[in-house]
């Protein structure tokens, strides 16, 4: 089952792609083991990034809070099962906002 994604690369402007909804897909999208990461930017969005980012020394990519996430980031929903869903046209638009970028 294909998801659409909101895909994030150091010095790169966001990217929605569609992705098949797999843990291999993810891996190949932050280049490595993946860290899921909870959000406040909108309802049911969470980032998924190389667990690895700052072990291998990344490269800087956005600011969150009081941190620096290093590498690629994948903005995806968690649907109501728990799975991993497709982002929607308004959470697309609240990561930009958050982000400082034009939706």
């Amino acid at each position: 089952m294909k998801i659409k994604v909101l895909f994030k690369a150091p010095n790169k402007n966001f990217e929605e792609v569609e992705i098949t909804n797999t843990l291999e897909d993810m891996q190949k999208l932050v280049d490595g083991y993946i860290e899921v990461i909870p959000t406040d930017i909108y309802d049911k969005v969470f980032m998924i990034v190389n667990e690895e980012g700052k072990l291998y020394e990344l490269e800087p990519n956005i600011h969150y809070y009081r941190d620096i996430i290093l590498g690629n980031v994948v903005f995806v929903r968690i649907g109501n099962n728990g799975e991993w869903s497709s982002i929607s046209d308004k959470q697309i638009a609240a990561i930009k906002k958050y982000f400082g970028m034009k939706y």
